[in-house]
């Protein structure tokens, strides 16, 4: 079965962001850093 891909670009002014979905964890990884909703590390 093909693996789903989902690839988004962000633009306002001149920040860009860029987005890649890709069916895992549920892990938010920012740059190489592991992020975790606030709730989560309390």
């Amino acid at each position: 079965m093909a693996e789903i891909l989902y690839n988004a670009t962000g633009r306002r002014k001149t920040a860009i962001a860029r987005v890649k979905l890709t069916p895992g964890t549920g892990a938010i990884t920012i740059g190489t850093a592991d992020k975790r909703p606030a709730r989560e590390r309390a």
